[in-house]
């Protein structure tokens, strides 16, 4: 009994946050870090995220900023400051993806309403 037990607790799916957003187009990047903050604005199952939703506002309108800007001078100078705003928003989106993903507790839905995506796997 207690095998069936083991091998029934090691095929339940834990579910993980998918960080593909890393990979996004700028755009489609800000539209997701919009969509995040929509999700955890007020969401009490993530009442203290590690990077608070304001942060993550400043961090979206800086990256936003920063578009614009290095589309406008298309030089090394825009290029580079468009690429550290973006290193910064998807690094506190990690952050805030890593604290969805513990603080879920293999929920999915609880995971879901933080907006942030679900990528599955069975354990092995």
């Amino acid at each position: 009994m207690s095998n069936q037990r083991n091998d029934q607790k090691e095929k339940m799916p834990q579910y993980k946050v998918c960080l593909a957003f890393a990979e996004l187009a700028d755009v489609a990047l800000h539209d997701f870090a919009v969509a995040i903050i929509t999700g955890l604005t007020g969401n009490a199952s993530y009442p203290a995220p590690p990077v608070t939703v304001a942060r993550l506002g400043t961090l979206k309108s800086a990256f936003e900023d920063a578009v614009v800007g290095a589309a406008a001078k298309r030089g090394r100078a825009g290029a580079a400051a468009k690429n550290a705003a973006r290193d910064a928003l998807v690094l506190a989106l990690r952050k805030n993806a890593a604290y969805v993903e513990i603080t879920c507790n293999n929920d999915l839905p609880t995971l879901l309403s933080s907006w942030f995506e679900a990528a599955s796997h069975l354990k092995t």
